[in-house]
């Protein structure tokens, strides 16, 4: 572990002095929602004008998105942010605070999207 950036070092080294189990050795479910604990602790959430959640529409499926305004104020930058979570694990809901801080900040608007997760796009993937 010490070849690692520190940021990416200390949730790994918090959740191994907390007796915690490595996700990966966790059914999905699990992992999901261990990680969603992770995710979501931390500082106040930021509060936004308007936080909507928005669908669209893709080959397979449609691509959920979710939008984060930070003032009513018209015309703001936009910042796009894509989760990943390694395809198995995250969801737009395990970066609300991340993307709340994100669209405070320089006050632009941040768009969330859900990166299909692995496990759930194992129908579709079959079929190609």
């Amino acid at each position: 572990m010490t070849d690692l950036d520190p940021q990416a070092r200390s949730p790994l080294e918090a959740m191994q002095a907390a007796g915690l189990p490595p996700l990966f050795t966790l059914p999905v479910a699990d992992a999901r929602r261990a990680r969603r604990r992770q995710l979501v602790a931390g500082p106040p959430r930021v509060e936004m004008v308007k936080v909507e959640d928005d669908l669209v529409p893709g080959q397979l499926a449609g691509i959920p998105l979710r939008w984060y305004r930070p003032s009513p104020q018209g015309e703001l930058p936009v910042t796009v942010y894509f989760h990943d979570g390694g395809r198995a694990l995250d969801d737009p809901g395990t970066h609300d605070h991340l993307c709340r801080r994100l669209a405070s900040r320089p006050q632009a608007i941040v768009v969330s999207v859900a990166c299909q997760r692995g496990s759930d796009a194992a129908p579709f993937l079959r079929k190609l």
